[in-house]
């Protein structure tokens, strides 16, 4: 008995060399690494131009727009005909991933085809601290959703709406509770524009 354990520890010493446990675990972190990058690199694909969206883009299916602030968010959605934007609500963050569960929801709910979120970009086109709040928002979404999302110029809509409203004579509390989803309706418009152009 002795003998034969003897010999079934050496041959299972003989095939679990260190070298080989070595190349096993080499090997396994590779595939791991390379999974992460095809993970990491498909997320990144689902933020597309507003170029190549609007070649596959579906016209039986709406598409969501948010105006991202860092208290509240202005959700808006179109019509089924990607026609028509529509002033839906304005979320209040918990800045937890509640908000990114709340917008995966809405977006199963209502058959979403894309998101479209606004970008601040500073009044010479170029980028700055608030563009980059917006993109890292953006892809914590993309850990809950897989479906496209488009970047799209927002500058001026939140002052447009607020001269329609000032307008009308509606008072600063008033506007301050819809002004966030009428921002987010009005630069979805001018996207529904340009893919109908």
């Amino acid at each position: 008995f002795e003998s034969s354990l003897e010999n079934f520890s050496t041959s299972f010493s003989s095939i679990f060399t260190l070298d080989k446990v070595a190349i096993f675990f080499t090997n396994f972190l590779s595939i791991s690494i390379e999974y992460n990058y095809i993970s990491y690199f498909i997320f990144q694909m689902t933020i597309i131009n507003k170029e190549d969206f609007k070649i596959k883009k579906e016209l039986n299916r709406p598409i969501l727009s948010l105006d991202y602030g860092e208290s509240k968010v202005g959700i808006a959605i179109s019509d089924t005909n990607c026609s028509i934007a529509l002033p839906s609500e304005v979320y209040k963050r918990n800045k937890t991933n509640k908000d990114f569960l709340y917008i995966k929801e809405f977006i199963i709910k209502n058959n979403i085809q894309a998101v479209l979120i606004g970008m601040p970009y500073n009044m010479d086109g170029s980028e700055g601290e608030k563009c980059e709040t917006v993109k890292n928002f953006t892809n914590k979404l993309l850990e809950f959703i897989d479906i496209n999302i488009i970047f799209w110029d927002e500058r001026f809509s939140t002052q447009a709406q607020e001269k329609i409203l000032i307008d009308k004579d509606l008072s600063r509390k008033k506007r301050k509770k819809i002004i966030d989803k009428l921002a987010a309706s009005y630069f979805l418009q001018a996207f529904l524009d340009f893919l109908k152009n």
